[in-house]
């Protein structure tokens, strides 16, 4: 995703952003808006037919999963949403969990850092979150725009129960999420470490794949990659 600021809008890479007008003719319609109030690279719900429902803003497309709450964009609005499910789940007496997936990038912001005080303190134990600790966002690395190193000792010392996990083995994760114990002691949050663009070798650690849309070529040399991965 990128929304860009004013100030940075007259570095768009416009020769890219130029050959959607005949990429939206593709099943997935990828488009670049900007100029729109959105200021956004998102999907919208006109442009691909299988998002039902979509963010009130108009650029995040909620996809219709039976345990899908929301999907939310940069606005780190995820955990203060988590965990008052997480909270609402406690007041309803349910056994359910609470997943919120945010982004390393996510954590620069203060409003993930206010949130994530509240549940250590009510001990909210079925709110599981994930952060995807990739080490770069939409205009650089990390390590350059705000290193939060090291990311596990910051959430240890907010009273999380931190996990440090391999995301890219499936197996290693479900199994980190099965031994929690989300029925009471502090909430949980597995900092998954992960490559930016596995498996495509031009897309990995590229950061200009943050919100370039891909060519026709360039999207079957993806597929044949990650195929020949499985």
């Amino acid at each position: 995703m990128l929304c860009i600021p004013p100030f940075l809008r007259s570095f768009r890479p416009m020769t890219r952003i130029e050959t959607l007008s005949s990429y939206r003719k593709a099943t997935l319609r990828w488009r670049f808006v900007p100029h729109s109030k959105e200021e956004a690279g998102h999907p919208r719900r006109s442009w691909i037919p299988f998002v039902r429902t979509q963010h009130i803003l108009g650029c995040i497309p909620n996809i219709g999963y039976a345990a899908l709450i929301s999907v939310l964009g940069h606005w780190v609005k995820a955990v203060s949403y988590g965990v008052g499910a997480a909270l609402a789940a406690r007041m309803r007496k349910s056994s359910r969990r609470v997943f919120v997936l945010i982004s390393d990038g996510e954590c620069n912001e203060g409003t993930i850092w206010v949130a994530i005080m509240f549940p250590p303190h009510h001990q909210l134990a079925n709110l599981i979150t994930l952060v995807d600790l990739n080490g770069q966002r939409a205009l650089g690395y990390k390590q350059d725009v705000l290193n939060l190193s090291p990311l596990a000792d910051r959430w240890r010392a907010f009273g999380w129960d931190v996990h440090d996990v391999h995301g890219h083995d499936a197996a290693e994760l479900a199994m980190a999420i099965a031994d929690l114990d989300t029925t009471s002691g502090p909430p949980h949050v597995l900092i998954v470490h992960t490559t930016f663009g596995k498996g495509v070798s031009f897309m990995e650690n590229q950061l200009e794949w943050h919100y370039w849309p891909l060519s026709a070529a360039e999207y079957q040399q993806a597929l044949l990659e990650i195929d020949a991965a499985l």
